[in-house]
């Protein structure tokens, strides 16, 4: 680690870019014990730390951080100001971590002004950034691209690579959150080229998984099966840069993949592992969402009871973390209990309004559905199986043709 106090600070701004963000807080707080705490190198650092506290869920210290930084920030004479506005900026971004959306809104809002006022441009377009992920968050995605653009104009002019890739990968999710598929994959595929000319590995595996979602919502499952197997082998020669809930992702949604494209020995190996690491992880989103999928091999199986334990166990993964079955779901499960011979339950659990419009993720999801249907039509040979199956086929085939 650098002794001299600039080169430190451009090694552990560096580090946090290339997403190392225990190993960055723990130098910062080395580095720090042999600062004095009003020393202007000492404040950069403890705003750098507060960055990463913030990245691994450490906010408690992470406010701490932020609280000592408003006190000394007076102290610095001239770069006070500059400071100061980007301390309030991180403390919006820790509310909005904390769930105070208006809030961290409000704040971003008024970082985003007085570094305007001030002529402080990096923090000016920073802010910007954070309106846009506040704005996409919250599905207000014209107003969020037009706060990303601001921010990437500024940094077109002062040619920050960084910010640009940044933003970039931000304005991507943005535009297929509104169906612009490509148009995202093009945006990923520019920051990819900067993360790799950077070596940052954790940046192109979340690059690529991004790009990866974009291919799937396009339909696309080559694309999607070679871009998230790059990410899965990334993991693998580098353990420490693919983060375990990434690599969970990868593996649920390479599963999905193998699964529209009949391969089902494949998609249960990735199901094996997506269960395990979603276990681990302790995310019962995921772990809900691997169940249904489970669902969908087993009726494919023919294994009828099997899909029914998967079922329930979907259920109860989606009841703890509050998170009821979106209607793709619903009509999955409705398959599996009529397959089970509960045609009462099935026909009382198909969903009564199906999906307007569906997003290019749901599209998917109801041609999983359309695929199981017509592999049940094939299982369930009575007159009255084939005339509901034909039925709710039907019903599914205007959403997938429009």
């Amino acid at each position: 680690m650098p002794t001299d106090n600039a080169a430190l600070i451009q090694h552990l701004d560096r580090e946090l870019q290339h997403g190392r963000f225990a190993a960055m807080a723990e130098q910062a707080s080395h580095a720090l014990d042999g600062l004095s705490p009003q020393d202007p190198a000492a404040l950069e650092i403890r705003l750098l730390r507060a960055n990463g506290w913030r990245r691994i869920g450490r906010q408690r210290e992470a406010e701490a951080d932020l609280a000592a930084l408003r006190t000394d920030c007076a102290s610095v004479g001239t770069a006070a100001a500059t400071l100061d506005l980007r301390v309030w900026l991180e403390q919006a971004k820790l509310t909005f971590v904390l769930g105070e959306v208006e809030k961290a809104e409000g704040m971003a809002q008024g970082v985003a002004d007085a570094a305007l006022a001030a002529g402080a441009r990096t923090v000016e377009g920073d802010a910007y950034f954070l309106l846009g992920l506040i704005g996409s968050m919250s599905r207000t995605a014209p107003q969020a691209q037009s706060y990303l653009e601001r921010g990437l104009a500024i940094f077109e002019a002062s040619d920050d690579e960084y910010r640009l890739a940044e933003g970039r990968s931000m304005l991507g999710m943005v535009l297929v959150n509104q169906g612009r598929n490509l148009e995202g994959i093009q945006l990923w595929r520019r920051a990819l080229a900067y993360h790799e000319s950077e070596g940052n590995a954790a940046a192109i595996a979340t690059c690529l998984h991004r790009i990866g979602f974009a291919a799937w919502c396009e339909g696309d499952l080559e694309q999607t099966r070679r871009t998230l197997h790059r990410v899965l082998s990334l993991g693998d020669a580098n353990p420490d840069a693919v983060a375990p809930h990434l690599r969970l992702m990868s593996e649920f949604n390479l599963a999905s993949v193998e699964l529209l494209d009949g391969r089902l020995e494949e998609a249960e190996q990735c199901l094996n592992r997506a269960e395990r690491l979603a276990l681990t992880v302790e995310d019962g989103t995921l772990l809900a969402a691997t169940y249904t999928v489970r669902v969908s091999l087993a009726l494919l199986r023919g294994r009828f009871g099997d899909a029914q334990t998967s079922r329930g166990l979907a259920l109860r993964a989606m009841e703890e973390v509050n998170d009821p079955p979106e209607a793709p779901n619903r009509m999955l499960f409705a398959l599996a209990q009529y397959a089970a011979g509960q045609r009462e339950d099935a026909l009382a659990a198909w969903p009564a309004e199906l999906p307007v419009d569906p997003d290019g993720d749901e599209r998917m999801a109801l041609r999983g559905v359309l695929v199981v249907l017509q592999s049940l039509r094939s299982r369930l040979q009575d007159a009255q199986a084939l005339e509901q199956l034909t039925t709710w086929q039907a019903a599914l085939a205007p959403l997938l043709a429009t």
